[in-house]
């Protein structure tokens, strides 16, 4: 394994060296939102060398707006799948799944499609997916005070890489 590097400052390589020059070459048109966000040792900073065992490498969160995303979430995949390179850093951008599906681990490659990491979707989908909140109900004094910490704590830790879309402002 290459010297370790946190996953946020690999993550956020990932995006400016990587992502980015992609999106800004093929897709300069489309506004979008990318960072790192939700739940991972990496995102709270707590990674070590250990934590590359697994879900641990140089993934991202790209948000788009609803429209766009049913109009362009599956070709950002595929273009990305074809233009990613295969290291960032000597790290592989490519992943395995385990069987069970319930985790990854990078595997490297050096020959065709990347299985990348570059989640594409919409902040709604991501609250409602990662969270089951709704964005357009209210956050009541219920919600606030039976919402556990760690998951507001994962919210509001991590990265934001670029904020095209203008709605995730520290």
């Amino acid at each position: 394994m290459p010297p370790f590097i946190k996953g946020l400052e690999l993550c956020e390589v990932f995006y400016q060296e990587a992502v980015k020059p992609i999106l800004n070459a093929e897709l300069p048109e489309i506004p979008y939102s990318a960072g790192l966000i939700g739940a991972g040792s990496d995102v709270l900073g707590f990674d070590t060398g250990q934590s590359t065992d697994h879900d641990w490498g140089p993934r991202l969160l790209l948000f788009l707006s609803p429209a766009d995303h049913a109009r362009y979430a599956t070709s950002i995949n595929e273009l990305l799948r074809r233009k990613l390179p295969y290291t960032i850093r000597d790290y592989p951008t490519n992943y395995a799944v385990v069987p069970e599906g319930q985790s990854t681990w990078m595997q490297a490659t050096s020959k065709g499609e990347v299985n990348h990491r570059v989640r594409i979707l919409t902040v709604e989908q991501f609250l409602k997916n990662s969270y089951a909140i709704d964005p357009h109900h209210p956050f009541t004094l219920a919600d606030w005070l039976t919402t556990p910490q760690q998951m507001l704590l994962s919210l509001t830790s991590g990265r934001i890489y670029h904020d095209g879309l203008g709605t995730l402002a520290p």
